[in-house]
């Protein structure tokens, strides 16, 4: 299991979003298969941020892997007005997103 803590508090600019999915990606193609991405560090977010866990997500079911998003507090409203919550597994924190690992 790969825990990512995010710690930056914008991820606005396509420029920080790709340079944030790159890395994330690479993880994904180097093995990881379960991954918790902590956001609670994030303040201001938006759709290019979201079509970058959307597309994370989608490539890490591809290779029967999960993903949990964790402390999305800060940015639940992007979530809940893109009506995409329900596409994601979260969990209020990254020591919970670790349990629901746990389970399966």
């Amino acid at each position: 299991m790969t825990v990512v803590r995010l710690t930056i508090d914008n991820l606005l600019s396509v420029a920080e979003v790709s340079r944030v999915g790159n890395d994330l990606n690479k993880l994904v193609d180097s093995g990881a298969s379960k991954l918790i991405v902590d956001l609670k560090q994030i303040i201001y977010a938006g759709s290019a941020t979201l079509g970058m866990l959307l597309s994370l997500r989608e490539k890490i079911g591809g290779k029967k892997g999960k993903m949990v998003l964790a402390s999305i507090d800060s940015i639940e409203k992007l979530f809940s007005l893109s009506r995409t919550k329900s596409l994601f597994e979260i969990a209020p924190n990254a020591n919970d997103a670790m349990i629901l690992f746990k389970k399966v």
